[in-house]
């Protein structure tokens, strides 16, 4: 943030003139990690900016509440519209504009916000596509590939020390290839 002082009127003849310092934000930028950490322990939210259809897919859902969707795609006016309906008028909250892919589809929607006097917005580098690759929607470190069976009747077959199922992921051990060493 670049702040620039500003020479303000005279209240009285006896006072000093006072100097303010009017702030013309820089967009900034965070990786995922320090997004994840602003998330959790400083109280941001997430406004995300992909298409309505990509977030109503997958999004973040804990901590709750803390993900909002106003599409980049929007007219300048349904954009502020959308934000001040998510956001609220909060102006010193903490945000986080996450995109798809970075800072190429997030840049403008940051600046947008930014303009609406949103001073702790930040962008979050490598948008919603690097998120995936190190945290689940649930804020979980994302399990290794070919590693991890999330269905309920794995679970329960775990729960109950019976089949394959029972190796856990602590264990690090591959389902896969323990069935067909057998």
């Amino acid at each position: 943030m670049l702040c620039v002082p500003v020479q303000q009127p005279w209240r009285a003849r006896r006072l000093r003139p006072r100097v303010a310092t009017a702030c013309t934000a820089q967009p900034s930028w965070v990786d995922v990690h320090e997004a994840k950490t602003c998330l959790e322990q400083r109280s941001y939210v997430i406004l995300d900016v992909r298409p309505a259809k990509a977030f109503d897919q997958e999004r973040l859902v804990k901590p709750p509440k803390s993900c909002f969707n106003a599409p980049a795609s929007l007219a300048p006016d349904a954009f502020a519209a959308a934000v001040a309906k998510g956001l609220g008028r909060a102006l010193t909250r903490g945000v986080l504009v996450m995109g798809t892919a970075g800072e190429e589809d997030a840049a403008a929607p940051l600046q947008a916000l930014l303009q609406l006097g949103f001073v702790n917005a930040q962008g979050v580098s490598g948008g919603w596509t690097e998120w995936r690759k190190h945290y689940t929607t649930t804020c979980r470190p994302t399990p290794p590939v070919g590693r991890w069976v999330p269905t309920g009747q794995e679970a329960l077959k775990s729960g109950l020390m019976s089949g394959d199922a029972a190796f856990s992921y602590e264990e690090k051990l591959n389902v896969d290839e323990v069935t067909r060493s057998k």
